[in-house]
C-alpha cells in the first residue's frame, strides 16, 4: 500500500500538479508521521483511550449516584426539618392552650381561696393597726416624758444657762398665750 502511495506521489510531483516546495514536504512528513504512529502505536493507543474512557465513563456514572444520593438526603433532610418546625408549632398551640387552662385554674382556685380567707386578713390587719398605734403613743408619751424630766434636770440642777433661758422664753410665751386667748 505504501508504494502505490509513493508511485502516485512520484507522478503527481513529474507532472507539476503537486509543487514540492516547503509546506508540501512538511505536510508530507507529517502525513507519513501520522501514517506510521497509527500504524504502530494506534492499537496501544486506541485500547488506553478506551481504558479511560471507561474509567471517566464509571467514574461519572458513580459521581452522579453519589450526587444523587447526596440530593436525596438533603431533600429528606429539608422535608424532615419543615416536619419538625410543624411540629413545634403545633407544640406550641398545645402548650399556650394548656398554660391558659392553667392559669385560668390557678386564679379561680386563688380567688375562691383569698375570697374566704380576705376577711380573716383584714380582722387581723386592722387588730394590728390598733396596737401600733398605741404601742407609738405610749412610746412617744415615754419619750416626751424623759425629755420633759432631763429638761427640768438640766434647768433646775445643773443651771445650764442654755436651758434656763429656754424656760424663760417658754415662760412668756404661755403668759402671752394665756393674755391674749
Amino acid at each position: 500500500m505504501l508504494n502505490y502511495f509513493t508511485l502516485l506521489f512520484i507522478l503527481l510531483t513529474f507532472n507539476n500538479i503537486i509543487l514540492l516546495n516547503e509546506e508540501t514536504l512538511i505536510l508530507l512528513c507529517f502525513i507519513v508521521f501520522s501514517w506510521l504512529f497509527n500504524k504502530n502505536l494506534g492499537i496501544l493507543l486506541k485500547n488506553d483511550l478506551s481504558d479511560r474512557s471507561t474509567k471517566i465513563k464509571n467514574l461519572l456514572k458513580t459521581s452522579l449516584k453519589e450526587v444523587s444520593i447526596s440530593l436525596n438526603t438533603a431533600i429528606n433532610t429539608k422535608h424532615r426539618f419543615w416536619d419538625l418546625f410543624y411540629n413545634f408549632e403545633r407544640l406550641t398551640k398545645h402548650y399556650l392552650k394548656f398554660t391558659y387552662i392553667v392559669i385560668d385554674w390557678l386564679n379561680d382556685r386563688n380567688f375562691k381561696s383569698t375570697q374566704s380567707t380576705f376577711l380573716k386578713h383584714l380582722q387581723f390587719v386592722s387588730r394590728i393597726e390598733i396596737h401600733t398605734s398605741k404601742l407609738l403613743s405610749l412610746i412617744l408619751i415615754k419619750k416626751l416624758k424623759n425629755v420633759v424630766l432631763l429638761k427640768s434636770f438640766y434647768s433646775t440642777k445643773l443651771e445650764n444657762p442654755y436651758f434656763t433661758c429656754s424656760h424663760k422664753i417658754n415662760v412668756r410665751q404661755c403668759i402671752r398665750f394665756v393674755k391674749f386667748s
